[in-house]
């Protein structure tokens, strides 16, 4: 059966409740531990529910006009309308994060829902209606929302430190699965530092900086934005998605690390939106081969450095290997990016890596705020050129990254169309990567304006492009 991902949740909260035991103590295991955990923690949690308008469609027939229906009351069905759409209702979590009405939970429990069709309910069953709930800021790159309603007493939740959450550790998580609110599950984690594929496909989300604690805590539809809590109470995770083969709980469930949730609600607060750092490198996990030429237990390789960026500038190189950042020990691609990406722009950073030459050096970076997916197709750090109303532009190990583009995909990419064009009415798209013109490979811009100095005189191109994984052939005007 076909694996899908559902997207689910869990909230954080970001300021602090005095909690009954601080992370540094040992809890001890009796029949009241969870019991605890659970009636202490349920007054933070929150249901949101959401009303998504259906969109507006001329109405279709029931039957079409042809002889397939050829029975006797054919003409008494033709013609009746389908019955009018109705609303779609969400249903999701939250998490009270402060006293005055912060609520966090996942961009998707709220995706496509108009700010004033959010309803929001506590566990005492006060509800914030239509009209009263404001989104304060959404971060797509990590699929969380800031929330929030009027209020000056609510109960917050307090965060732990996700970092020190390991694989064996009791969880709980809180949520409204299948509109059964206020309902708890009991699990264990399972894992740390999982990246997952595909996550978001489908529902308007795209999540990029990706660590997830896994847990078999029982995680459904509904449980989205609600809390995933340590045995001290204290908010470690932000359940978000499971995988399934049937749309509900197989023990596979992931919650957005606490950290991260913190970093994202501190600069939605802040700044209104999420300021992230950039260095300006393209990064590798070190495998085993590499470990072994390179005579290095754990680090990441650097394949390419950005011109003029950040690292550039400070006299980082490719083929060095970053093993610290700031201190910290880094094991992992996602480590790296999540760790660089949670310092503010304009910040110093110290850049430990060994060098060609087997010896550990040391640079001083400071960081940038990181290019958006548009910023690099747009060009602004390459400069594309413009051919057959398309822009075009080497296809980096930046951009490939960024594209998460096969290392046997070849070619030029679009990074923008030209409305009107012959290229954006035949559905060419930003994104895209031509990999052949008139049946002949192309790598470089130069290679493709060459093949066309040779064709000027045909009327039509042939242009093979790959998109998502498929090669797609597309005719355009020779203009």
């Amino acid at each position: 059966m076909k694996k899908i991902l559902i997207l689910l949740v869990i909230a954080t909260t970001f300021f602090l409740a005095t909690p009954a035991l601080t992370s540094t103590e040992e809890v001890p295991l009796t029949n009241k531990t969870f019991r605890n955990i659970i009636q202490d923690s349920i007054s933070s949690v929150v249901c949101i529910r959401g009303e998504i308008e259906p969109e507006d469609h001329p109405q279709r027939r029931l039957f079409p006009d042809d002889d397939s229906f050829g029975f006797p009351f054919e003409e008494f069905f033709r013609g009746f309308p389908r019955p009018e759409p109705q609303p779609r209702t969400t249903l999701g979590t939250g998490i009270i994060i402060s006293t005055d009405g912060y609520i966090v939970t996942n961009l998707h429990v709220i995706d496509g829902v108009d700010e004033a069709d959010i309803e929001i309910e506590l566990h005492d069953g006060t509800i914030y209606e239509k009209g009263d709930v404001s989104i304060l800021g959404t971060d797509e790159n990590t699929d969380l929302a800031l929330l929030k309603v009027p209020a000056d007493d609510l109960a917050p939740l307090e965060f732990g430190d996700s970092n020190t959450v390991e694989p064996g550790d009791f969880v709980v998580a809180l949520g409204n699965p299948f509109g059964q609110l206020h309902s708890a599950s009991l699990g264990i984690v399972s894992a740390t530092g999982r990246q997952l594929q595909d996550v978001g496909g489908g529902r308007g989300v795209s999540i990029e900086f990706q660590d997830f604690i896994q847990t078999d805590a029982a995680i459904n539809p509904g449980n989205s934005g609600g809390p995933l809590l340590n045995i001290h109470g204290e908010v470690v995770g932000v359940n978000n998605i499971i995988s399934t083969t049937h749309g509900g709980h197989i023990g596979l469930g992931y919650a957005i690390a606490g950290n991260v949730v913190e970093n994202v609600i501190n600069n939605l607060i802040e700044h209104g939106e999420v300021q992230r750092g950039w260095i300006g490198i393209t990064i590798k996990d070190i495998d085993h081969e590499l470990r072994d030429f390179y005579d290095i237990e754990e680090g990441v390789l650097i394949t390419d450095v950005v011109p003029d960026g950040p690292a550039d500038k400070a006299g980082v190189s490719r083929d060095e290997v970053v093993v610290e950042v700031d201190g910290q020990s880094i094991g992992s691609t996602r480590e790296l990016v999540n760790s660089i990406s949670m310092i503010t722009p304009g910040s110093e950073v110290q850049i430990t890596v060994i060098d060609r030459d087997g010896e550990e050096k040391e640079y001083t970076v400071t960081t940038e705020a990181r290019p958006t997916q548009e910023d690099l197709l747009a060009g602004r750090i390459v400069t594309p050129e413009r051919i057959l109303g398309m822009e075009l532009q080497e296809l980096t190990p930046e951009i490939r990254e960024e594209l998460d583009v096969s290392p046997n995909i070849e070619g030029v990419v679009v990074t923008s169309v030209e409305p009107g064009s012959s290229a954006q009415q035949k559905g060419v798209r930003q994104g895209d990567i031509i990999m052949e013109i008139n049946r002949q490979e192309v790598t470089t811009v130069e290679e493709m304006k060459q093949i066309l100095e040779e064709v000027q005189e045909q009327p039509r191109i042939l242009l093979v492009v790959h998109r998502a994984g498929s090669n797609i052939y597309i005719v355009v005007d020779n203009e």
